[in-house]
């Protein structure tokens, strides 16, 4: 359901033909959803975990794997999707992975 609505999401931001879901990554996985934009990629990894903190634990290694493993596609935004809201250390710790390690690491709640 989560990547259904993110799907619709997407698509009235971006357009239907620019949205795609298990998309592959170029790597041998799969990702939720990824968003084209003429040359740059997004890529949104969905996680049903009752708190983002355990969303962004899971998701984040395969959202960097899909970008940067060899073979793979190279996103220019990595989005980790879950239910619940992000707290404030969430955003503290986002904030400080994008900036020690130049990411572009984003959380999404949707419900």
């Amino acid at each position: 359901m989560l990547q259904e609505k993110l799907y619709k999401l997407l698509c009235k931001k971006h357009g239907k033909q620019n949205v795609g879901t298990e998309h592959p990554s170029g790597n041998g996985m799969r990702v939720d959803a990824v968003v084209r934009l003429k040359d740059q990629f997004h890529f949104y990894e969905i996680k049903t975990y009752s708190n983002a903190r355990a969303c962004l634990r899971d998701a984040i290694g395969q959202l960097l794997e899909y970008s940067e493993w060899p073979g793979g596609q190279n996103a220019q935004r990595l989005v980790v999707v879950g239910e619940p809201k992000l707290c404030p250390a969430g955003k503290k710790y986002l904030r400080t992975l994008n900036e020690r390690y130049a990411l572009k690491m984003e959380y999404l709640s949707l419900k």
